[in-house]
């Protein structure tokens, strides 16, 4: 029998039901994960929970740049002073950097940051050094490298600037009537190279923990179309759940590392905090249909 205008089964009997608050939205996220995404789908309420996030985010990669400034700022103010002492002037010119006794080869550990001036990376002469990372500075290439894995002696050489990089800073010292750097300009040049790195740190950590949070919510949303294949969601309605879906991780992953920082990192704490925010908004959905089975199987 089809049902009649006004039947237990037309839209007139189920409206849709009003828009709530944004505080009940956000609490709802909070103890009952499957009300507040529920009210997030039906009325599209995403917009909070993503400010949220991305305000959280920006405030873990700013806190976490500070705590980074901190440890190498004293860092680089030991190796830039040591090396002022020891090789200043420094010209560049020509496409070349020389040095105070540049005939001689400049090899010292600053820091654990092993300095080299005069000195080619050479993987084969890096295995006897003892530092995990370091500088080497020839007259037309300067190169950082990192021991990855030390114990496979495996390493990874980064090329700062070659030849081409060198000339522009030598012509544009020249453009100032200046040819290089005495001990106290020196100094100077690293701790604020030092500052100005400070911002492209945090944008960095914060394109890092984006990714991460882009990353689980793309195994929210394949991860629910495989066990929901059946259901109604809309390619839009995962997209609104899983930015939704976020938040609370991201505040539990902020809270966490600000008070006692753990030795895993903010991108580790969020991860294992939205795995387990997800399987309790799975069980919390689950426990749901369970209970609505039951008092529709009362007489």
């Amino acid at each position: 029998m089809n049902p009649q205008p006004g039947g237990p089964s037309s839209p007139e009997e189920f409206p849709m039901p009003p828009k709530p608050a944004q505080w009940f939205m956000l609490l709802s996220l909070f103890v009952r994960p499957s009300l507040g995404l529920m009210i997030v789908q039906l009325h599209r309420m995403w917009v909070m929970p993503a400010f949220l996030t991305l305000a959280m985010l920006s405030i873990a990669s700013c806190s976490n740049t500070v705590s980074v400034f901190k440890l190498y700022y004293p860092i680089v103010n030991e190796i830039v002073t040591t090396v002022a002492n020891d090789l200043a002037p420094i010209t560049i010119a020509d496409g070349r950097i020389d040095w105070r006794d540049a005939d001689k080869p400049y090899s010292k550990e600053i820091c654990g940051w092993q300095i080299d001036f005069g000195t080619v990376c050479d993987e084969a002469r890096l295995h006897s050094v003892s530092a995990l990372h370091g500088v080497c500075v020839t007259t037309d290439s300067i190169d950082v490298w990192f021991k990855d894995f030390p114990e496979q002696g495996k390493f990874r050489i980064e090329h700062l600037w070659k030849e081409r990089q060198i000339r522009k800073l030598g012509d544009a010292l020249a453009k100032k009537g200046e040819n290089g750097f005495d001990r106290d300009s020196f100094i100077s040049l690293g701790k604020m190279s030092s500052v100005l790195a400070t911002p492209l740190i945090c944008i960095a950590m914060f394109l890092r923990y984006f990714w991460v949070i882009l990353l689980c919510q793309i195994i929210f949303c394949v991860t629910t179309a495989f066990m929901r294949r059946d259901s109604a969601y809309t390619f839009g309605d995962l997209v609104v759940l899983s930015i939704s879906l976020s938040m609370i991780p991201t505040l539990v992953s902020l809270v966490w590392h600000a008070a006692a920082p753990p030795s895993w990192s903010f991108d580790n704490i969020y991860f294992a905090a939205f795995v387990i925010y997800m399987l309790y908004a799975f069980h919390d959905a689950k426990r749901g249909m369970v209970a609505n089975a039951g008092n529709d199987e009362r007489p």
